[in-house]
């Protein structure tokens, strides 16, 4: 659950965070880091690329996408011949080029790399690793309950998926609208879950 690990390194550290994977692909964003942000430091979570590829085929599935309207493999192809200022996700799976400008811009001690798959494995020990390689109060999950967010599921009925998605910007939008009021905003991500679960559990 990194969304909980960034608010709590706010709140451990009092720094400010910012978390978006095509940041990786962006051209000269290492160098324009370094510049502007002269003391910070990067993370990047990695998950084996094959995997990775395929998640993002049944992701496309999900989302009823035109790309994935034939098999896996005629998926493969039309990313490999991909051109253009957006990598494709075949590269994007190429993960060695993409930070070694960070390595070189940032130096090794301010790159952190976490594995994907070491994580999933044993996330109180990898996050607890990350803690303290970052300065951060590690304590606050010994006892934490790691929970998968978002998971990717083979749905029954179409009609019924297009029907959640079409509800997505509105969910945003109200997100949007109350998450300063705690309170509120608790509430709303409580009804959320149970919603998410009712909808997987009927259209699984």
């Amino acid at each position: 659950d990194f969304e909980t690990f960034f608010s709590h390194c706010c709140s451990s550290v009092k720094c400010r965070l910012e978390a978006t994977p095509y940041t990786l692909y962006v051209e000269d964003v290492a160098t324009r880091i370094a510049t502007m942000l002269p003391n910070s430091s990067v993370l990047f979570i990695l998950r084996d690329p094959v995997r990775r590829l395929i998640s993002d085929y049944r992701f496309h599935l999900q989302r009823d996408h035109p790309s994935t309207r034939g098999t896996l493999k005629e998926f493969f192809e039309w990313q490999s011949s991909m051109r253009g200022k957006i990598p494709s996700l075949l590269k994007m799976g190429c993960y060695v080029q993409n930070i070694r400008p960070f390595l070189n811009e940032l130096g090794r001690s301010r790159v952190h790399i976490l594995f994907f798959e070491h994580f999933y494995a044993k996330p109180a020990i990898e996050i607890q690793k990350l803690c303290e390689k970052l300065g951060i109060d590690k304590s606050f999950y010994r006892n934490y309950d790691f929970r998968l967010h978002n998971p990717t599921i083979n749905y029954r009925f179409s009609w019924l998926n297009k029907k959640a998605r079409g509800l997505e910007p509105l969910v945003a939008n109200l997100r949007a609208r109350i998450i300063h009021n705690q309170r509120l905003y608790k509430l709303f991500e409580k009804i959320m879950e149970t919603g998410k679960y009712t909808y997987r559990k009927l259209n699984n």
